[in-house]
C-alpha cells in the first residue's frame, strides 16, 4: 500500500492539497515503511488534474486540516484529513491508528 501526503518542502504537510508543490509518498508493508519518495509536480501536471496521475498508485491521501476534501475527491482515492504539520509525525500517527483499528477488530480465543 502507498500513502501520499501533499507537501511544499518534503518535511511539512501542505495546507491545501490542491496547491501543493508535490507529494511525499510512503510505501507501507505489514505496518512498516519500506520506501519513501518525493514526487514533485511540474507545470504540465496542473492541466486537467494531472497532479493526481503522480499518485494514482496510492491507496490514500493524508491531507491537511484546512484542505477542501470535496475538491480532493478528484484524486479518486480516499482522502483522510489529519492534524499536525510534520510529515514524519503524521505518517507514524496514521500507522499507529491503523494498527490499533486492526487490533480492535481481531478476536483472539
Amino acid at each position: 500500500m502507498k500513502i501520499a501526503i501533499p507537501t511544499d518542502d518534503g518535511i511539512h504537510i501542505a495546507r491545501r492539497m490542491t496547491a501543493a508543490k508535490g507529494f511525499h509518498v510512503f510505501a507501507i508493508e505489514l505496518g512498516e515503511i519500506v520506501d519513501e519518495e518525493l514526487r514533485w509536480i511540474k507545470a504540465a501536471d496542473f492541466v486537467n488534474n494531472g497532479r493526481y496521475a503522480l499518485i494514482n498508485d496510492c491507496s490514500a491521501i493524508l491531507s491537511g486540516p484546512d484542505d477542501r476534501v470535496e475538491q480532493a475527491g478528484r484524486a479518486q482515492v480516499p482522502v483522510i484529513p489529519v492534524g499536525g504539520s510534520n510529515i514524519t509525525n503524521i505518517i507514524w500517527h496514521y500507522l499507529g491508528e491503523v494498527a490499533r483499528q486492526k487490533a480492535d477488530t481481531c478476536c483472539c480465543p
